[in-house]
């Protein structure tokens, strides 16, 4: 394993033990505890590697943690909408056959990428890309859904959802790139694609230690409002 990806590991692992302590001092795990278990297999993976690179950084754990990883951010997606709507019950409906309609999708697409072979070139370059598109589809449907019905959001989640977004575009486009122009350009994306979520996970850390806001608080609110009225 080169030196600077040494360097980008160890600090990956830090800034996730950052944003894991920030949530559990400021006692905001429980706001999306999928979020939580994505950050620690993330961690835990970029530790195993970092630490046992001769066992570790290879193809087959990539592909390994990277299928945890893509479980555990569909995840978080489905949860996030589960926890902004379920107070709101008409937006809750029209998230849930958004919701339906995206997985429905994302099934099909799989199931032709699983078709086209599961050797490491197929995966990476087809069925990885499908799953990181699909949670796109669903965060960017989260939003707009948000947007539409005028839904307060925690701090929390708008951070999960701004951060995660575009470094799942991103990514996407970088797979298919690697299998387009060949796997000789794959080291250019092995240096960048960690700068880039080094630079989520800052975000994440920041947001994770600010205190609860008074968003937050009107948040927590009017929710409890929308249920005391449902009843």
């Amino acid at each position: 394993m080169p030196l600077t990806t040494h360097v980008l590991t160890a600090a990956a692992v830090i800034l996730l033990c950052a944003v894991l302590a920030g949530l559990i001092v400021r006692r905001r795990a429980a706001s999306c505890w999928s979020f939580v278990a994505y950050l620690a297999a993330v961690a835990l993976s970029d530790l195993l590697i970092g630490l046992w690179p001769q066992r570790f950084w290879r193809k087959d754990f990539w592909i390994l943690k990277e299928s945890v990883h893509n479980l555990l951010k569909l995840a978080v997606a489905l949860e996030l909408m589960v926890r902004i709507f379920r107070p709101f019950p008409s937006a809750y409906a029209a998230a849930r056959r958004a919701v339906i309609a995206v997985v429905a999708g994302l099934g099909a697409l799989i199931w032709y990428s699983l078709a086209g072979g599961t050797d490491y070139a197929a995966v990476v370059g087809c069925l990885h890309p499908h799953v990181n598109d699909g949670t796109v589809w669903l965060l960017v449907a989260l939003g707009g859904y948000c947007l539409w019905y005028h839904l307060p959001l925690d701090s929390l989640h708008k951070a999960i959802l701004i951060g995660l977004v575009p470094y799942l575009l991103v990514y996407s486009v970088a797979l298919r790139a690697i299998v387009a122009l060949g796997w000789e350009h794959s080291r250019a994306f092995n240096r960048s694609a960690p700068v880039a979520y080094l630079l989520v996970r800052i975000y994440w850390a920041d947001v994770a230690w600010r205190p609860a806001s008074i968003g937050d608080a009107g948040t927590r609110i009017s929710r409890l409002l929308v249920q005391r009225e449902a009843r």
